[in-house]
């Protein structure tokens, strides 16, 4: 079993029927997804319709009825995802995503907004 390197705990969101919309930029092209997973206050796991380069700098928008935020960070890696059944529609990746650690502030206000989506008691 390979060894944790997470500097912070990770935790997965549940975003089904919810009214929320994410974004990634990455230099002149925009990207809206749904699936993120592992997220902390240091870096996210996000699925893409498309394959990033590793290093390459980064901006996540989330943007609910309450509140619009973001943060800046940088691909670690990117895995494409095999496609499986008989609709074998666009491929998808999995990309890593760490947060610039110079704006804490930014990284905090970002994963304090996921909050009620990550282990959401009482739903």
């Amino acid at each position: 079993m390979a060894k944790e390197r997470r500097r912070s705990p990770r935790k997965s969101t549940n975003l089904d029927d919810e009214q929320v919309s994410f974004r990634l930029e990455a230099g002149a092209k925009s990207f809206e997804f749904v699936h993120v997973n592992d997220v902390s206050i240091s870096g996210a796991g996000i699925r893409l319709p498309v394959g990033l380069p590793s290093g390459i700098p980064v901006k996540l928008h989330f943007d609910a009825e309450d509140i619009n935020c973001s943060v800046t960070g940088r691909v670690l890696w990117c895995q494409r995802l095999a496609a499986h059944g008989p609709r074998q529609e666009a491929d998808n990746y999995n990309l890593g995503v760490q947060f610039d650690s110079g704006n804490m502030q930014s990284n905090t206000l970002f994963f304090m907004a996921l909050r009620r989506y990550i282990d959401p008691f009482g739903r």
